[in-house]
């Protein structure tokens, strides 16, 4: 029998507009892998969902997303392995000048 790991989204203050202004959530996984964290992130808010390629379960090119805080480069489902108390962190490109 598998058992879950609980790991935390850090929401940063930018897209709270989306959370109700919730910081983190923190879910419970069945299979450790970046795709159902992602699932499970979008279950309990989904507009967050335009920051996301679902096709590819990968965040879009402009929201990198960092696991305990290193960015994570390669969303392929053996490279990123969750575990138990990790956190995923959403970080917005910022544009201007």
């Amino acid at each position: 029998m598998e058992s879950k790991i609980a790991i935390t989204w850090s929401i940063p203050a930018m897209l709270r507009r989306h959370t109700a202004g919730e910081s983190s959530l923190r879910v419970e996984l069945q299979e450790p892998d970046f795709k159902n964290a992602v699932q499970r992130l979008l279950e309990r808010f989904p507009e967050l969902a335009e920051h996301f390629d679902l096709n590819g379960n990968a965040p879009r090119a402009n929201m990198p997303i960092f696991l305990n805080h290193e960015q994570i480069t390669d969303f392929s489902s053996m490279a990123v392995v969750l575990r138990n108390g990790d956190e995923l962190l959403m970080v917005p490109a910022l544009a201007g000048g």
